[in-house]
């Protein structure tokens, strides 16, 4: 019995952690400029998340910002800029396909070379904030991203909880 609780348990840690994923993906990237979240300033397109940088060369900058997806993270390379003031000056990831699982969290990962960033986020896309930022060449903003997990790795979970709490009252 405790054999099988364990197996259920660890079914469900890898089928969570094989369905939280980016590769393969197809994401949608806008850059933000204006008085909240929303304000599009530009629209570079839908790609999808592979090995490499994404979008390289972002036009309407006067630097070759680039923007790299990966599995669980998101980094922003800035060679030489300042992003002026505003509410909103930054970035918007979107899951363009709908198959990403649900996000759930995205944060400033501590190897990131920029200061403290804002980010929020909703199911299906991620707000990246970095307004009065002022970034010297070769910076980094690494963001990592958490997923909401897969129903059926929670369902498995809970049956391992309960095979488990069954074991201990015999």
């Amino acid at each position: 019995m405790k054999k099988v609780a364990i197996s259920l348990v660890m079914a469900a840690l890898f089928a969570s952690t094989s369905n939280a994923q980016m590769m393969g993906q197809s994401m949608d990237l806008d850059t933000i400029f204006g008085a909240n979240r929303d304000s599009v300033f530009g629209n570079y397109g839908v790609m999808t998340v592979g090995n490499g940088v994404e979008w390289a060369s972002l036009p309407g900058y006067n630097s070759n910002i680039s923007v790299d997806v990966s599995d669980t993270q998101v980094t922003i390379t800035v060679p030489d800029t300042f992003f002026s003031n505003n509410n909103w000056n930054g970035f918007r990831l979107t899951d363009a396909g709908g198959t990403i699982p649900a996000f759930a969290g995205l944060t400033q990962n501590p190897a990131s070379t920029f200061n403290a960033v804002a980010l929020e986020w909703t199911n299906d896309v991620l707000y990246i904030n970095v307004v009065n930022q002022s970034v010297s060449n070769g910076q980094q903003l690494i963001l990592d991203v958490s997923f909401v997990p897969a129903p059926g790795s929670m369902a498995l979970l809970g049956a391992g909880g309960l095979v488990a709490v069954r074991r201990r009252r015999r």
